[in-house]
């Protein structure tokens, strides 16, 4: 969990977890309460969500309705007598505007987080006719490589008060903006009979919704925010246009997930079974398919849970038109090898590193101005490394390449380009 502390100094384990907003059109919404009745939201209903007596937490997998994880967007949701809340204590105001400005000038903030700066200063709302207030900052989280946004909002009712608040990897701010927005203006203060907060999503994508029906997948495609299923596999069927090596990635958005991965022929000869990157990181392998021949690339959690992920095959024989850019790269001992590529908004690209050798790569992603977007580090000797970037904006972004010893060495870079 994550410690926060009252205007009056104690100590507030508050458990919360992650919500990935992902936004898409379309998406239905779940309407639901905390399990006091106090607290009404209308959330993504791709999302788990759960309570506990005064709280709403909503979350991207089953798992992460308990504890906070690195890189992942959260949301925490209250309400009660003003000083009875365990975020904050706001019984020494009655305006909210007031009541936000006085946490954030208490020095809590800077006590629990580091390099904050005001993205947006106090400002007066109104939410579906009640009084509120809300500001934005970026800081750094404790033990964290990841820069975030922090949105928090105070919401008066008739005798309640409600505080939300959300921790958004600052690299994701503009694409999951809209999905945030809505859920902050969907929240109502007061007694409400709608259901408790308890959604668990439909599982979607890769035959989650009919066992051994394979979703069909072509070269060149990334099919984002599949989800797993815990009684059903993930199916996706590949039918072969030509004999060019392909290149297959899964990549899950739950830093807990541990992804296996599988191709099987149509004949059912199994060509590959790949489960070596750690938790959170995604799996790759290469094979050279028959032309004319259908495969079946499988998804599995080792764990069984229930998370999002995405799947790509690429294309990178001879003459691939997904292939944007081949480097050849020297690490020297304790050094750095950096390279630059600008982004196009709305189209994902893939960063993908092999190793020569037993050199253990890790990648850090940056924006234009610096600021810390991706880390990946798959943990293993001589592995492939990747980063999947969908653009939210145009600009350039930045990768630093290290060997996480330090070792000298050389590796072959990747830029593919996919189509969702």
């Amino acid at each position: 969990g994550m410690v926060v502390e009252t205007f009056d100094g104690d100590d507030i384990v508050v458990e919360f977890d992650n919500l990935r907003f992902t936004p898409a059109t379309g998406a239905p919404q779940i309407s639901c309460a905390n399990e006091d009745g106090t607290l009404l939201i209308s959330h993504d209903g791709r999302f788990y969500s759960g309570s506990d007596g005064s709280a709403i937490f909503v979350a991207s997998s089953e798992s992460s309705l308990d504890d906070f994880e690195d890189g992942e967007v959260t949301m925490y949701l209250e309400a009660g007598l003003p000083d009875e809340l365990d975020l904050v204590d706001l019984s020494g105001e009655t305006d909210p505007a007031r009541q936000l400005q006085a946490f954030l000038d208490n020095g809590t903030l800077f006590e629990v987080f580091s390099d904050i700066e005001v993205v947006q200063d106090v400002t007066p709302v109104q939410i579906n006719g009640q009084r509120a207030a809300r500001a934005e900052l970026v800081l750094n989280v404790p033990d964290s490589e990841t820069r975030y946004q922090f949105f928090i909002v105070i919401i008066e009712g008739e005798t309640l008060a409600g505080v939300m608040a959300a921790f958004v990897p600052a690299a994701q701010v503009e694409a999951m903006r809209p999905a945030l927005e809505g859920q902050i203006n969907s929240v109502v203060i007061g007694p409400t009979a709608a259901p408790v907060c308890q959604h668990v999503p439909a599982p979607v994508g890769g035959g989650g919704t009919a066992p051994g029906v394979a979703v069909p997948i072509v070269a060149g495609q990334i099919i984002v925010g599949e989800r797993q299923n815990r009684e059903v596999t993930g199916r996706y069927a590949l039918t072969a246009t030509s004999d060019n090596e392909l290149l297959v990635i899964v990549s899950p958005e739950d830093s807990s997930s541990d992804i296996v991965l599988r191709i099987v022929a149509d004949d059912g000869t199994l060509i590959e079974e790949i489960d070596d990157a750690i938790s959170g990181q995604a799996e790759t392998t290469t094979f050279t398919p028959q032309s004319g021949r259908t495969y079946t690339v499988e998804v599995d959690e080792y764990f069984g849970s229930r998370s999002a992920y995405s799947i790509a095959i690429i294309d990178v024989g001879p003459n691939s038109t997904a292939l944007l850019d081949e480097v050849e790269g020297e690490l020297a001992e304790n050094g750095v090898f950096t390279y630059t590529w600008d982004g196009v908004v709305g189209q994902p690209i893939i960063f993908y590193l092999e190793a020569d050798g037993s050199l253990d790569l890790t990648i850090d992603m940056f924006d234009s101005g610096g600021g810390y977007l991706d880390y990946a580090d798959a943990g293993l000797d001589g592995e492939p490394e990747l980063i999947v970037y969908v653009p939210a904006t145009n600009g350039q972004v930045s990768f630093e390449v290290r060997d996480f010893s330090g070792m000298s060495g050389s590796f072959h870079l990747w830029v593919l380009a996919v189509a969702e």
